[in-house]
């Protein structure tokens, strides 16, 4: 990715010095350059496919990662296909339809996963509209409540999967929780 980056600037005529890690450039956008003294802290990253972490230990304005990995198979999207599995159950013990079955519909089922995601953040509930489902021969939209409660329990498994990667990155950069920095 920074050896495509590089060539990009370059095909671009712009001219780069260094090129900054993600967790580096993340902290720097957090405003780390701000604080003084001596700290570490954990840069958790969920991207829409992929999962970072990477601990970083900072002295003054300088950053160090100490340790740095993830799961090139887990992100956001792996969250959005669970809610998606989620309505898929509710449509199938309503109408006994298996909406996973058709790609069309499938993709309409998840495409409003992600809203529906967004909407559990700050909610207890969200309903889970989905227009132009075929059940039984004929078109419906499906309005389905989903709790946050029955979102998490679905997401428990891709979140122990992070919290053990994370564990080991902390391993591996030799930390413990309580070496890192609040915020």
């Amino acid at each position: 990715h920074r050896k495509a980056t590089l060539q990009a600037a370059q095909m671009a005529g712009r001219h780069v010095f260094k090129t900054v890690e993600e967790p580096i450039a993340a902290a720097t956008a957090f405003g780390a350059q701000k604080f003084e003294g001596h700290r570490q802290f954990l840069v958790f990253d969920f991207g829409g496919g992929t999962f970072d972490a990477t601990v970083i230990e900072q002295r003054g304005p300088f950053l160090t990662v100490l340790a740095s990995g993830g799961d090139t198979c887990l992100g956001g999207c792996d969250f959005d296909d669970a809610l998606a599995h989620l309505a898929a159950g509710k449509i199938f013990r309503h109408e006994r339809y298996d909406v996973s079955r058709n790609a069309v519909e499938w993709a309409l089922v998840e495409q409003r996963a992600e809203d529906v995601k967004r909407a559990l953040s700050n909610k207890e509930s969200a309903r889970f509209i989905t227009a132009d489902i075929l059940t039984q021969r004929e078109l419906q939209t499906m309005d389905l409540r989903v709790t946050r409660d029955e979102a998490e329990a679905r997401f428990r498994p891709l979140v122990d999967r992070a919290l053990k990667r994370t564990a080991e990155i902390m391993v591996d950069a030799r930390v413990s929780p309580a070496d890192l920095a609040g915020t």
